[in-house]
């Protein structure tokens, strides 16, 4: 796929990103089509969270860029009180507690609820079940499910979670040591390699079947 001619919500266009001497991406272009959850997989230091760090505008790449919705980066915000207020209601987020009393789980959940707060057209999320017991997960994929069936929410999603991410990805994205190294469809994927995609996960990058850590 040519990211620099295929339209989409989201696309990275040679995106490079080095710290020093030190690559952390290169030459990385990938397509987020509209309406499509993408699951970016890769191990720990395979360069996943400096590429989302470079999407919402918090690190400048080396090379390349990031480009939402045809524009260069840019984001705008709305914000629904209700519906944020209702998912907090979901999650049972006491609202007479404090944000640093709550509970990793609970913190997290306030975090998503925040984030979709605003009725975004894409959202992007670095790893959101990380250290969460198997409930919060659940409930954390399942709005995404949710959010993406009541407005057709695009959303960028790393995540070690292969087993999670698999009932909800429509299209997939592996690096390892900071190139591209798949990109497509799950379900052609899975259908090309004749393995479920914590087996292809581990076919190309050498991890362990049982996750990406």
């Amino acid at each position: 796929m040519n990211a620099e001619t295929e339209a989409g919500a989201l696309s990275c266009e040679h995106l490079t990103i080095r710290y020093g001497r030190t690559r952390v991406l290169e030459d990385v272009s990938f397509v987020v089509p509209a309406r499509c959850v993408y699951a970016l997989l890769g191990r720990n230091g395979a360069g996943k969270s400096s590429l989302v760090r470079c999407l919402v505008g918090q690190q400048r790449a080396t090379a390349g860029r990031a480009v939402l919705f045809g524009r260069d980066g840019r984001l705008y915000a709305r914000w629904d009180e209700d519906a944020a207020r209702e998912r907090l209601r979901r999650f049972a987020i006491p609202m007479d507690t404090s944000f640093g009393r709550l509970s990793k789980g609970q913190r997290g959940a306030v975090q998503l609820a925040l984030a979709l707060g605003h009725a975004p057209e894409l959202l992007i999320l670095d790893d959101p079940t990380l250290g969460l017991d198997l409930v919060a997960r659940d409930q954390v994929f399942g709005e995404i499910i949710g959010e993406l069936a009541d407005r057709g929410t695009t959303v960028l999603v790393t995540t070690h979670d292969l087993a999670a991410i698999e009932g909800i990805a429509d299209r997939v994205g592996v690096l390892y040591d900071g190139r591209l190294v798949l990109d497509e469809p799950l379900e052609a994927m899975k259908e090309r390699f004749a393995l479920p995609l914590e087996r292809i996960f581990a076919e190309v990058t050498g991890a362990s079947a049982g996750g990406t850590r």
